[in-house]
């Protein structure tokens, strides 16, 4: 096995490892999280899930666009909204930032 595949699957383990975290912290199963079109708590569980794959990650949009089968703009907004929430005060938006950080705690 080359360098090369060796380093892709071993990105693609810790983006489980961060999808199945924020699973945990948010109370939305993967299977949910992972519908493109999902609203609501499992839209937000995906753009944090893409946000910290993004920013724990040498991860591009592409690749995670590819292992979350959302669009590239889809992994750009999930990174505008994952970071407006993470900055915001409505408590809707708290479990974020509270998720974000025992997320990578655990990584």
């Amino acid at each position: 096995m080359d360098l090369q595949k060796v380093q892709a699957a071993a990105k693609k383990k810790r983006w489980a490892k961060i999808a199945r975290l924020v699973c945990a912290h948010s109370g939305v199963k993967l299977a949910d999280m992972c519908v493109s079109a999902s609203r609501g708590a499992n839209a937000q569980a995906r753009y944090l899930a893409i946000y910290l794959c993004h920013t724990q990650t040498t991860a591009t949009h592409e690749e995670l666009a590819k292992y979350f089968e959302v669009s590239k703009p889809t992994v750009s907004h999930a990174i505008v909204q994952a970071r407006r929430a993470l900055k915001s005060d409505k408590a809707s938006d708290v479990w974020v930032r509270i998720a974000a950080k025992k997320v990578i705690e655990k990584l």
